[in-house]
């Protein structure tokens, strides 16, 4: 359940209890007022362990992870070297252990993630489909360069403006991942 829904929830219950509470006949003159006041709304009792920035780099950060083990998928597949091939196995390997970690934290928190990847990411990986050979291997470089340079911006962001420790924690966690992949196809694309 999203966190949107139990702050509904509460708020619904705290709106809902004193009516129940009132006793007797519920008119304003008999009504208890200290018995029947509500309390505080729930949610505003309850701490804000994600923040929308925390809530953001968990969405994204799983859309770049289904998006890039679908590209790593293709590339062990397709790939015309074995640098390549080995590079697309390593990124399915790597992408879905770290998006375990995320699921995990995700969960725990009460964030629901998205089930795919993006539709700007399926649309890269469909025109990344119809490469062949060499031009295959160049675009798949491009496009995980492109992907992982944009990752490590946004695991920057949340690092320094994230609130929730585990979330913050775990992209702490995922950022010298990224960056090594990073380096992986800056140093591929190069040669």
């Amino acid at each position: 359940m999203s966190r949107k829904l139990l702050a509904a929830a509460a708020t619904a219950a705290a709106v809902a209890a004193p009516v129940g509470c009132a006793g007797g006949d519920a008119t304003p003159e008999s009504a208890d007022t200290t018995a029947s006041k509500a309390p505080p709304a729930m949610e505003a009792r309850l701490p804000e362990r994600v923040s929308p920035q925390d809530e953001t780099w968990l969405e994204k950060a799983h859309e770049a992870n289904l998006a890039e083990i679908e590209a790593g998928g293709l590339a062990a597949r397709k790939g015309s070297t074995g640098e390549i091939r080995s590079l697309g196995t390593m990124l399915v390997n790597e992408h879905r252990r770290l998006d375990q970690r995320l699921a995990a934290t995700a969960a725990g928190l009460g964030v629901e993630l998205p089930h795919t990847a993006s539709a700007e990411q399926q649309e890269k990986h469909e025109a990344l489909e119809k490469g062949e050979g060499r031009l295959f291997d160049r675009d798949f470089v491009e496009a995980m360069t492109a992907a992982h340079e944009e990752a490590v911006a946004l695991t920057r962001t949340e690092i320094s403006k994230g609130r929730s420790k585990e979330v913050v924690g775990l992209a702490r966690q995922t950022l010298p991942e990224l960056e090594r992949h990073l380096a992986m196809f800056t140093r591929t694309g190069g040669s």
